[in-house]
């Protein structure tokens, strides 16, 4: 490991490599992923359109108009459990975002961090905590934390804050912590992470030097969406999707959902053609 990644520590004198492991810009995979759509003549992609809610039994109300469809599949990311519930589905999951922010490694040494660098995971939370990335530019970055949002736009400090989403993901998030013990303990620690010491202390755990001045917050943030099962009040660890005779809904593409976005494509095309005939 040390000749792979000369700055990290190993956990217990032990560390998983995982050679196949890659960073890619996602931005460019989907405009490929886009020409090659619109090359085949396939598909049409309408952007600018939010889904309002249904009109007919296979009639979707939008804000360009009415799309009819014989078979809905919603892929909504943050909004999928808005749109389930508009077809009586998902009612027992609720989304609750979580904002993840980054700090950057300028250091001159950042050279040394060759690829990944990722701490062991508690797998209580389906949260990877904080970890070293190269990006595809080179750039290094740390983080991201687990802060729950205000508003599934909640990108900034206060901006994007919705105070129609503020009410349901506070009542959430407090069920979350009177009832999940797991869920508390991240609750308690995460938020402390805004401070820069706390932020710090756990990119250090990582490396086998680090100081702070060696990272700098910036301005790339995330936001997660998790879904909640309300039954359990727990976080739900993995895909789901449900479905009925006109609609397929996948409901928590939690991470790696990107990373797995092309095995989980066709897992769910196979799934698709034989629940639909598509």
């Amino acid at each position: 490991m040390a000749e792979l990644e000369p700055l990290a520590k190993t956990m217990a004198n032990q560390a998983l490599y995982s050679p196949e492991t890659a960073v890619v810009e996602p931005k460019s995979i989907l405009e490929a992923l886009k020409s090659d759509l619109l090359a085949s003549a396939r598909a049409t992609i309408q952007t600018n359109t939010a889904f309002l809610g249904l009109k007919g039994r296979r009639e979707a109300a939008t804000s360009q108009g009415t799309i009819n469809f014989n078979t809905f599949i919603n892929t909504a990311g943050l909004n999928s459990d808005r749109v389930a519930h508009s077809f009586g589905l998902g009612k027992g999951y609720s989304m609750v975002p979580f904002k993840g922010i980054y700090h950057q490694f300028i250091s001159p040494r950042s050279d040394l961090v060759r690829g990944n660098i990722y701490p062991v995971p508690d797998i209580r939370n389906p949260f990877l905590g904080v970890h070293f990335t190269r990006g595809a530019s080179g750039r290094v970055y740390l983080g991201p934390t687990s802060i729950p949002a205000f508003g599934r736009n909640n990108y900034g400090l206060l901006s994007g804050i919705s105070f129609r989403e503020f009410p349901p993901i506070i009542k959430a998030i407090s069920a979350l912590f009177l009832k999940n013990p797991a869920f508390r303990s991240l609750a308690l620690e995460e938020p402390r992470k805004y401070l820069p010491h706390f932020f710090y202390r756990d990119a250090k755990a990582l490396l086998k030097e680090l100081h702070s001045r060696e990272i700098r917050r910036c301005d790339k943030v995330g936001i997660r969406h998790q879904l909640i099962d309300l039954k359990n009040w727990t976080l739900v660890m993995d895909f789901l999707s449900e479905q009925d005779d006109r609609s397929f809904h996948l409901l928590n593409v939690v991470s790696p959902g990107f990373t797995s976005s092309m095995s989980l494509a066709g897992v769910l095309a196979d799934k698709l053609q034989a629940s639909f005939s598509l």
